[in-house]
């Protein structure tokens, strides 16, 4: 686990340097200029990632550079559009698959459950949108267990299989740690399951996609909109167009 952690320390630190570099603005920037930082960077710390650095892990995230966060969106539609033009570049690849999904999950859940904020073992982050128009596009957020390591706080041998997914961390290890009694306290109601998979066969890519594009104008230049992306949306939708509808003919 020590070496995950230096890894995505490192790979953050590669992407802040260089985005500093070229003038871009990083939340967190004092913090990892610190010595306080520096000091961090030489042990294990179940802590990590450090709060202090959360916003600029964020947008290393929402640009491609590996960390634990997880991307969510708050529309189904922009999740349902990622989830099938990334089963596409996939396939592409030489990956095979038979269908492709879209999680959701209930944020009354996430927001309250195990308490107030330090206690709270799954954290939502939402960083100023000002700084990040492509995710302000996409409705985006991140999620994230701040717990991933505290179990393994005493032990030597650190294997990533003993890592609990989130989707388990939330259907069935929140029970055993008393997540649910807070929402009893203030009221509110969760009806599991907390988490839902919506599976949709691999020969509605297409469609689903020319869907979106027509009907809630979702696309990758609405979603990341840049003059490059509405010339490549453009050719990408004309494709997929062709293959959606010829058989329905």
């Amino acid at each position: 686990m020590k070496r995950q952690i230096d890894n995505e320390c490192k790979a953050f630190l590669r992407f802040f340097e260089l985005a500093d570099e070229i003038g871009h603005d990083i939340p967190g920037a004092s913090f990892v200029r610190s010595q306080k930082f520096e000091q961090l960077l030489y042990g294990f710390s179940e802590n990590w990632p450090f709060e202090e650095i959360i916003g600029g892990l964020a947008i290393a995230q929402h640009h491609g550079i590996p960390t634990r966060l997880l991307d969510f969106t708050h529309s189904g539609f922009v999740a349902a559009y990622f989830a099938a033009s990334d089963t596409i570049a996939n396939m592409e690849k030489g990956e095979p698959a038979d269908q492709f999904s879209v999680w959701a999950v209930n944020l009354d859940f996430i927001k309250h459950a195990w308490g107030y904020w330090l206690q709270r073992r799954l954290k939502i982050v939402e960083v100023p949108l000002a700084r990040n128009p492509f995710l302000g596009a996409q409705r985006g957020f991140f999620i994230y267990d701040s717990r991933v390591f505290s179990q393994f706080a005493s032990e030597i041998d650190f294997t990533i299989e003993k890592i609990k997914p989130l989707d388990e961390v939330i259907c069935t290890h929140a029970e055993g740690e008393g997540a649910w009694h807070n929402l009893d306290d203030i009221g509110i109601s969760c009806i599991p399951p907390i988490m839902h998979r919506f599976d949709v066969p691999l020969g509605e890519v297409d469609k689903l996609l020319s869907l979106l594009y027509e009907a809630e104008r979702i696309s990758k230049a609405h979603l990341m909109p840049t003059l490059d992306n509405v010339s490549a949306t453009l050719k990408f939708m004309d494709q997929v167009s062709e293959k959606a509808f010829s058989t329905d003919l």
